[in-house]
Formats: C-alpha cells, sequence, structure tokens
C-alpha cells in the first residue's frame, strides 16, 4: 500500500526531529564533541622583558602590557568544555632568571570571594577561590610542578610523583602577592629557574592554569581533559631562550646559639655553633 504524500512528509519530520533530539541529548554525542574542542592543541609564545615587574598583587606595571595573554579559558567543572560564569586572563612574561605569571579573575560578586586561609603551606587551598598553575619545563607529559595561591597571596606548591600524584611537601622559592578589588582579584608571582628543573636546550613548556570560585564550585581551566588537569594535560608555552639555570647548588648558612645558666650556684655557660645545608640538584 502506497504511503500518501502528506503522511509521508510528516513521518521524515518526525524522525528528522528524533534524530536530532538523540544527538543533542545523548551523554555519548556530547562527549565526543566536547572531547574534540577540548584535545585541540593550545599554543602560544612567551615575552620576554628587560625589566621586572614589581610582585605586589596590583598588576599596575607597565611591562604587563607587553606580555603573552591567554583568555581562552573554559569550564572543566561542573561542566566540562562550557563557557566560564567569570572572566580570567592570565599574563605570560619571563627574563633570564625568573618566570613570571600574573592574573585577572573577574568576579560578578567580588564581596563573596573565599579567602579564609592566611598561612602558608597550611593546605591546598581547598576552600579558597584560588589559581592553580602546572609547570612542566621538560614538556614529557609526566613530570612537572604545581604552584598555587589564593587573594591572600599564600604559598603552595607541590612536585608531581607522577600525573595523578603530587607530593606537597616539596619546598622551593618562590614569590606571591594578590590583591581584592572592586571587579574580583588579581595576583602575581615570580618563579626563579634555579628553583626548578629543566632543559636549557627546551625552548618549550607544558603549561596549564585552573582558577576556582568555590561558591559556584566552579573550575575554569586552560586545558582540561576529564574534568582533571596535570602534567599529561596542558598546552604549550613556546620561546624560552637563555635562561639561567645555575649550577643546581645552595647553600644555606645557619648559626645556633645556647646559653645555660644554673640560678642555685651562680653561673653560666653559653655555646655558639655555626652550621650550613647543602643541596644540589
Amino acid at each position: 500500500m502506497k504511503t500518501p504524500p502528506l503522511l509521508s512528509a510528516l513521518l521524515s519530520t518526525i524522525y528528522a526531529f528524533l534524530l536530532a533530539f538523540v544527538s543533542l541529548v545523548s551523554p555519548e554525542a556530547n562527549a565526543q564533541n566536547t572531547n574534540l574542542s577540548l584535545e585541540t592543541e593550545k599554543s602560544i609564545t612567551i615575552a620576554r622583558t628587560d625589566i621586572p615587574p614589581t610582585i605586589d598583587g596590583i598588576l599596575d606595571d607597565e611591562v604587563w602590557s607587553q606580555a603573552t595573554v591567554i583568555s581562552d579559558f573554559l569550564q572543566s567543572k561542573p561542566l566540562e568544555g562550557a563557557e566560564p560564569t567569570e572572566r580570567t586572563e592570565i599574563y605570560l612574561l619571563y627574563d633570564d632568571n625568573m618566570l613570571y605569571i600574573a592574573g585577572r579573575f573577574w568576579d560578578s560578586e567580588p564581596e563573596r570571594i573565599a579567602a579564609g586561609t592566611l598561612r602558608h603551606r597550611w593546605n591546598r587551598l581547598g576552600d579558597d577561590d584560588r589559581i592553580a598553575v602546572v609547570l612542566s619545563p621538560y614538556n614529557d607529559q609526566r613530570s612537572g610542578y604545581k604552584f598555587e595561591t589564593n587573594a591572600n597571596g599564600v604559598k603552595h606548591e607541590a612536585i608531581y610523583q607522577n600525573v595523578s600524584q603530587n607530593l606537597p611537601a616539596w619546598d622551593t622559592i618562590w614569590d606571591v602577592a594578590s590583591s581584592i578589588n572592586e571587579e574580583g582579584w588579581a595576583t602575581e608571582i615570580a618563579i626563579p629557574f634555579k628553583s626548578i628543573s629543566f632543559d636549557s636546550n627546551n625552548s618549550a613548556w607544558g603549561m596549564n592554569f585552573s582558577r576556582a570560585v568555590r561558591r559556584k564550585n566552579e573550575e575554569i581551566t586552560w586545558v582540561s581533559r576529564n574534568r582533571t588537569y596535570n602534567p599529561s594535560v596542558t598546552g604549550q608555552v613556546n620561546g624560552f631562550v637563555g635562561l639561567d639555570q645555575g649550577i643546581g647548588l645552595d647553600v644555606v648558612p645557619s648559626i645556633s646559639f645556647k646559653k645555660q645558666q644554673n640560678f642555685s650556684a651562680p653561673s653560666s655557660t653559653s655555646d655558639i655553633t655555626p652550621s650550613f645545608d647543602l643541596f644540589y640538584k
């Protein structure tokens, strides 16, 4: 029996609608589309400066206008690949001795920025709005470092043992300052090249940046895969040349003073002991 033309057209329309609806709501289809956009390699070239910025958390130095700017952030949580609800910009500079990173973190409700942690290395800033920086200087998708700070300029750093575990007991020298303003908050970071290991012949580093907006349970990340980031999930930052790595030797001198006093039979003794710690990497 031949289908009437009007009924045939109606059935075709319904079928096309069902196909479109399934592709829209299907988790598998959405995951495939999202992964295609997230797995596109991101690559930038870092700017070099002869004038170091002042690390005070204000971002009013003219040199930041010459920095490489990263603004193409996406959500990693709660909805990976979605547009962030708050605007984020990261600025990158370097000179012979330092890597400089600054961030502007716009916030529609700056009075609700979570910044309860005041003590350095107290925890992983899990309850605060924060920015995390992942560096993979060897760009090997295995090794790297993580530097975190919040709106108070609190420091937290870790070294990756592998892509899924990091060692927060690791300690190194770096500088950071942050401030809250009427638009949100900002931070400035300076990491000495002598504080990390790298291959001076490698001009490309892996990097990633992840911002947390705690009241929204939102993570805003430059590069994300399966809602996470680590040395294997980074963008590529090119242009590192002429870095001063030093010889990898740190000497930390110290002196201790001890005094003992006997009050029953008046007498006292004192002792001064110099020492130094030697670190080589």
